[in-house]
């Protein structure tokens, strides 16, 4: 079994059960970034058409994004240093990849492979971190003392503004022992 941590950056305080759920409400331009082992991926809604979306996927090694990092104009500068970027049309009712594209190969993909992986990243449960379980600033308290740091929120950068006091929904998922 493999866990992941996502940061949600739909609507701030709104929980989701799925990945799914989250996108089904999203918005165009919105995204979510996620860590799988030392590999992020940044997941982008591109368009919202009626019965579909497009969504960008570009991954990258984690290193790359330390810090105050700015998504939007890491990949207006064309993504420096990912691993791979590629774009799904994706039923918004069923998850499954209608098409697929990738710009790092230019070529089209297999929607077999890519349903493989985006509909068990899409239908995988989500748990929201509790407050316990969400990392601290801070070093942990002694033996017996309360915990009273603070959370730690990854900064959020809106058209180049850092903006204060960012609220997120964290969850985990742990992804399926299927060999993946």
């Amino acid at each position: 079994m493999k866990w992941c941590c996502f940061f949600l950056i739909f609507s701030p305080l709104f929980a989701f059960q799925s990945i799914q759920d989250a996108f089904a409400a999203a918005e165009k331009g919105q995204f979510a970034v996620y860590q799988r082992g030392k590999i992020l991926s940044l997941l982008h809604v591109k368009e919202i058409k009626e019965t579909s979306f497009i969504l960008e996927e570009i991954t990258c090694p984690a290193f790359i994004a330390k810090g105050m990092f700015d998504w939007k104009n890491w990949v207006q500068k064309g993504a420096k240093g990912s691993t791979s970027w590629a774009v799904f049309e994706i039923d918004r009712t069923t998850g499954e990849v209608i098409e697929a594209f990738s710009y790092t190969k230019n070529l089209f993909l297999s929607t077999t492979a890519a349903n493989g992986f985006l509909s068990t990243l899409f239908q995988a449960p989500l748990k929201a971190l509790s407050q316990e379980e969400r990392r601290k600033v801070g070093p942990p308290p002694l033996e017996g003392d309360i915990d009273r740091r603070p959370l730690w929120n990854p900064p959020m950068i809106l058209d180049y503004e850092a903006k204060p006091s960012p609220s997120y929904f964290v969850a985990s998922s742990v992804w399926p022992d299927d060999g993946s």
